[in-house]
């Protein structure tokens, strides 16, 4: 699909914005996510991406609920303490909590316009299945096999990288699938 240069604008504005909250609210222990988006970013401008997948909108609903669960874990077994340790940062519990309502409400806002198929949605949802599905999931496997042991989120962490991996696969499929 072909992006316009409004939306490629736009975008890139997101893409600021996105980043700038992510560092001056999380620091560092948010960089990876920070390289994610401007990945996102520039996959979804070269307009490889289709809309074509019909389970495309009930398997990005799915992800909208694992989102949450999986950040419940995360807070419940303190990941907020102690992923941004691990370089040196430190959170509080209610900047983790906003972090995380701020990008659930924009998943839920791209949701909308997957809904009415807006090319712009696609990014957000690029964002999603790379950072919070693909990145998340195996982020949190690899750093049990790390830690030798439970690292906060990791229960819940091979959903997001199903449902990740599964909105790739339909956002990059040529055909339509049931």
């Amino acid at each position: 699909m072909r992006v316009s240069s409004r939306d490629r604008t736009f975008g890139g504005l997101i893409v600021v914005a996105g980043l700038l909250f992510q560092s001056l609210w999380l620091g560092r222990a948010a960089a990876l996510l920070s390289v994610v988006l401007v990945i996102a970013y520039a996959v979804w401008i070269t307009g490889a991406w289709s809309l074509t997948s019909l389970s495309l909108p009930a398997t990005y609903r799915v992800a909208l609920v694992i989102f949450p669960v999986h950040a419940g874990e995360e807070f419940f077994t303190g990941f907020q303490r102690r992923f941004p340790a691990l370089v040196g940062g430190r959170w509080t519990d209610a900047q983790f909590l906003m972090f995380n309502a701020a990008w659930f409400v924009t998943f839920v806002f791209a949701g909308w316009g997957l809904r009415r198929r807006r090319p712009l949605a696609v990014l957000i949802v690029l964002f999603f299945a790379l950072g919070g599905g693909v990145g998340n999931g195996m982020g949190h496997l690899l750093l049990v096999v790390a830690q030798g042991g439970y690292f906060p989120g990791a229960w819940t962490a091979p959903l997001c990288l199903i449902v990740g991996t599964l909105l790739l696969r339909q956002l990059f499929s040529a055909r339509s699938t049931a």
